[in-house]
């Protein structure tokens, strides 16, 4: 399991600030657009169903991935 304590502090702090504005949520639906490493994805994907999108098959190389979400690579566009 990664930790959130691998990040730069600035990452940190923003991660954690914008989680505590959002609050506790479970048994939601999820879709993260532009979802980087997936450390959102991770962190709403225990007791919530989550879709990540991700352009960019680079960032997701290192993804977090200690809980279940589907992630999806492209931008989300009609084919």
């Amino acid at each position: 399991m990664r930790k959130i304590t691998e990040l730069p502090a600035w990452e940190r702090l923003f991660k954690r600030i914008v989680w505590e504005q959002i609050g506790d949520i479970e048994g939601k639906k999820i879709l993260d657009f532009g979802s980087g490493e997936g450390i959102t994805a991770n962190h709403f994907a225990k007791g919530n169903e989550v879709i990540a999108i991700e352009p960019s098959e680079q960032m997701l190389k290192d993804a977090w991935t200690d809980y279940p979400y589907r992630q999806i690579i492209g931008d989300g566009g009609a084919a």
